[in-house]
């Protein structure tokens, strides 16, 4: 599988979105457990990884997550992964200049006194915020679960 990245910079952190994807065989992207993952190491580059989920209970504390195993070939066809990334694009400036209107929305929804205008207001604030949360997190890997799923 063959996988194109480009890297969004923001401050010191990092989010990989991918542009291309051509992968070896259907069964790979049909694989739940089969992730893309840059949590893991050092260099913060993506890597292939099989996502294990544990569930912890100790007395009234439960803690729950996911554990990673990096893989450098398909399960299923043994082809090597390829992951390159196309560029890395430092967008610091115009995500805290976004940053800025969200928090100016929020501003304005807690010191407005109509509930219309405060729910406007939020919503506004929210929209944005999904803005900025895109340039923090990683893209998945598409799954194709077949029979029109």
């Amino acid at each position: 599988m063959q996988i194109t990245l480009k890297g969004y910079k923001v401050n010191f952190q990092t989010a990989y979105k991918i542009v291309n994807i051509t992968p070896c065989c259907d069964e790979i992207l049909r694989n739940p457990v089969v992730v893309l993952n840059s949590s893991e190491n050092e260099d913060d580059i993506p890597e292939i990884c099989l996502a294990k989920h544990y569930c912890e209970h100790s007395y009234e504390d439960y803690n729950d997550g996911y554990d990673y195993y990096p893989i450098k070939r398909c399960p299923y066809c043994g082809q090597k992964f390829e992951i390159r990334i196309s560029e890395i694009e430092d967008v610091t400036l115009q995500y805290d200049e976004i940053q800025k209107q969200a928090d100016e929305c929020y501003k304005k929804a807690n010191k407005s006194d109509s509930k219309s205008k405060e729910q406007k207001y939020r919503e506004q604030g929210h929209e944005i915020s999904k803005k900025l949360n895109w340039w923090l997190s990683d893209d998945d890997l598409p799954i194709c679960r077949g029979n029109g799923e």
